[in-house]
C-alpha cells in the first residue's frame, strides 16, 4: 500500500475514467479523465493526484450556459418568449432573431447553444427594409410613386395605375413589406367594356350588342306616341361596365294622353 495516496473525488453530474491503479489507490501522479453528464461540461478535462492527497486541478462538471448576445434594433426569442441581452441560457436552448418593426434579421436562422457554451450559426444583423426597384411591369399601365425614387422605405406605398381606356382588374396599393418584397399582387390592366345598359320600356337604343367598347355612344329613342323624358339624349361607355347619364324613360305624348280611357266612379270617359 502506498502512504501517499488520494482518495477518489467525488464529481457530481460526471464520473472519472482511465484510472491506472486498481482498486481506486491513487498515487501522486496518476491522472484521470473527467466525463460529464448530457448539458455538462468539465472544468478540465483530467486531473492529477498530488503529494498532499488532494487533486489538481479539483475535478468538477459545471452545467453549459450559453449567454444570450446583443441584437441592435431586435431581440431574441426563446420559445415565443422574449430574452434579454446578456442572458444565460442552458444547453440545448434554441434562439430565434427578430427584429423590430422596419427590419428584417440576416440570417434569419435560428441558433442553438452548444457544448462549448458558443452559439451555432452565423451573427444575426437586423438591417433596414428597402426596396430597391418597383415589382415588375405591367402592360397597359404603371405604378405611381408620387415623385420617389428607389431605395423606396419599409412601408412605403405606391399605387398601380392604368393607361387611358383601360381598367385596373387585380392589383392596387402596394407597400414595401421586405428586403425588394412588395405586398400584393401583380397588376394587371384591361381594355375598359361596357356590358348592354338595361332595356327601358317603350324604347330602344340604337345599337345591341353584349359588350361595347370603351366610349361607345348609344342613343335612346321612345316608340311611336312616346317622347324622351330624360334631357341626355346619349349615353357614353366611361369605365367597366358604366354608362353616363341615367336609364332613359319614355313617356306617353301629351296628346295621345288625352284619348286615353279615363275610369271614374265605375264610367268611362274619353278625353276629347
Amino acid at each position: 500500500m502506498f502512504s501517499e495516496v488520494c482518495i477518489p473525488p467525488s464529481l457530481a453530474n460526471g464520473q472519472l475514467t482511465g484510472t491506472t491503479i486498481e482498486s481506486e489507490i491513487f498515487k501522486p501522479g496518476n491522472v484521470v479523465a473527467i466525463a460529464c453528464d448530457t448539458y455538462y461540461a468539465p472544468v478540465s478535462s483530467t486531473t492529477t493526484c498530488q503529494s498532499d492527497r488532494t487533486w489538481v486541478p479539483s475535478p468538477e462538471c459545471r452545467e453549459v450556459t450559453c449567454t444570450v448576445p446583443i441584437l441592435e434594433n431586435g431581440y431574441y426569442m426563446l420559445d415565443n418568449s422574449h430574452v434579454s441581452d446578456g442572458s444565460l441560457l442552458a444547453l440545448p436552448s434554441v434562439l430565434t432573431p427578430l427584429c423590430s418593426v422596419g427590419y428584417t434579421p440576416v440570417p434569419p436562422t435560428t441558433r442553438t447553444c452548444q457544448i462549448n457554451g458558443q452559439w451555432s450559426g452565423q451573427t444575426a444583423t437586423c438591417i433596414a427594409i428597402t426596396c430597391g426597384n418597383l415589382p415588375q411591369d405591367f402592360a397597359n399601365g404603371y405604378y405611381d410613386v408620387e415623385g420617389h425614387s428607389a431605395p423606396y422605405e419599409y412601408n412605403h406605398a405606391i399605387m398601380a395605375s392604368c393607361d387611358d381606356k383601360f381598367y385596373l382588374q387585380q392589383g392596387g396599393q402596394r407597400h414595401c413589406v421586405g428586403i425588394n418584397l412588395w405586398s400584393g399582387d401583380d397588376a394587371s390592366c384591361f381594355p375598359i367594356t361596357c356590358a348592354s345598359p338595361r332595356a327601358f320600356r317603350h324604347g330602344t337604343y340604337n345599337l345591341s350588342q353584349n359588350e361595347y367598347a370603351y366610349g361607345s355612344v348609344l342613343v335612346p329613342s321612345c316608340l311611336n306616341d312616346y317622347h324622351l323624358e330624360n334631357k341626355e339624349n346619349h349615353r357614353v361607355c366611361v369605365n367597366k361596365d358604366t354608362w353616363s347619364g341615367v336609364d332613359p324613360v319614355c313617356q306617353i305624348s301629351q296628346d295621345d294622353r288625352k284619348n286615353e280611357p279615363t275610369s271614374i266612379e265605375g264610367y268611362t270617359i274619353t278625353l276629347l
